[in-house]
């Protein structure tokens, strides 16, 4: 099973070079290649609890709803680079989270 270090690592260097990992490089390739990593953890046999993913949220300021943060970013008036960046950051926090109360 990957650890926890290993796949923040992989997020990051995602972070860093978008383009290498998604085409068009924009929130909903970046929220797609986001879901293929949590079904690519799981097939791993890392289990990623959702909870863990709504605390993230809601630890990084955005409000549990049904849609997501991305709309709640939108209306903040943030651009594409920074909701792409914080969609990863809210990743790497909920693997984080997890990680620290499960261990």
């Amino acid at each position: 099973m990957p650890s926890v270090d290993r796949l923040v690592e992989y997020l990051r260097a995602f972070q860093k070079r978008k383009p290498m990992y998604v085409h068009p490089v924009d929130v909903k390739a970046v929220q797609n290649f986001l879901i293929g990593f949590e079904v690519g953890c799981h097939a791993c046999g890392f289990e990623i609890d959702r909870e863990f993913w709504w605390a993230a949220q809601e630890a990084r300021g955005w409000d549990r709803r049904s849609v997501g943060p991305i709309p709640q970013m939108e209306a903040k008036g943030m651009s594409e680079a920074e909701i792409m960046d914080e969609l990863v950051e809210i990743e790497i926090l909920m693997l984080r989270e997890q990680e620290e109360r499960t261990a």
